[in-house]
């Protein structure tokens, strides 16, 4: 830890002492010093290093990047949406940034449009041929489906996640049984469809803090069983596999 801490306070150094020695209009120096300074947990003041980087240089799509993520570390989600609209008007094609902004957009419980920001860095990892990041994202819309009613869309998105994973994770074996995977949709859509229900019954008069609290218990909850339903799918097939080359070996 004391290294972590004395290798990142160095690395400030090196950057304090760069702007020190340049012109105030170094915006490369302020946004790494902001990048640092976030990293060190120093989030107010990365933000002011962001800000002094976006007045060197406003078309600087990582600064306004930079700032939005250290905004919502914050929980200043709005905040952190306008950046992000900022970055994405200059650099429309960065598919970090869209996922930056719906995970944000999502908090605030606006799910139909953190869905179309999640959709679109999901076509544009599908353009780069990334196939992990489209697991990724497929994963989280997943989840934010049912929270906007689009049960049907859930599935699509869980059969295209479970295809994926096929691809990327093959046993040496055979192919992982899509059917393993399919067993998880339907638990899936049933804690899904329990938050989706919970939301309904907390939009009428209940203060926006207990809202925002019990959906965050739901979703870490849900979190959690999905985590445990992969770990237990995947302990299974491991053991088949496992006594099935026992049996060959026998």
């Amino acid at each position: 830890m004391h290294s972590e801490t004395s290798r990142i306070g160095d690395k400030e150094w090196g950057v304090n002492r760069l702007l020190d020695e340049s012109t105030p209009d170094d915006w490369e120096g302020w946004y790494q010093r902001g990048v640092d300074q976030r990293a060190a947990g120093s989030l107010e003041d990365a933000i002011i290093s962001f800000d002094q980087a976006l007045q060197c240089n406003a078309e600087n799509d990582q600064a306004w990047y930079g700032k939005g993520q250290t905004l919502a570390q914050l929980e200043q989600y709005e905040a952190a949406i306008d950046c992000y609209n900022q970055a994405l008007n200059l650099n429309p094609n960065a598919p970090e940034i869209w996922a930056a902004h719906g995970k944000a957009l999502g908090t605030l419980t606006r799910y139909a449009e953190a869905i179309c920001s999640y959709e679109t860095a999901l076509n544009l990892h599908r353009e780069a041929g990334d196939r992990q990041s489209e697991a990724k994202t497929l994963f989280t819309l997943n989840m934010l489906y049912p929270l906007d009613g689009r049960m049907n869309e859930s599935a699509k998105a869980f059969q295209q996640l479970s295809a994926i994973l096929n691809e990327l994770d093959t046993p040496s074996d055979g192919p992982m049984q899509m059917s393993i995977m399919g067993g998880l949709a339907l638990p899936n859509r049933q804690i899904f469809f329990l938050v989706n229900q919970l939301r309904r019954l907390l939009t009428g008069p209940v203060p926006r803090k207990v809202r925002s609290i019990v959906l965050r218990v739901g979703w870490m909850v849900f979190f959690g069983l999905s985590v445990l339903l992969v770990w237990v799918a995947m302990a299974w097939w491991m053991n088949r596999s496992a006594v099935k080359r026992s049996g060959e070996a026998a």
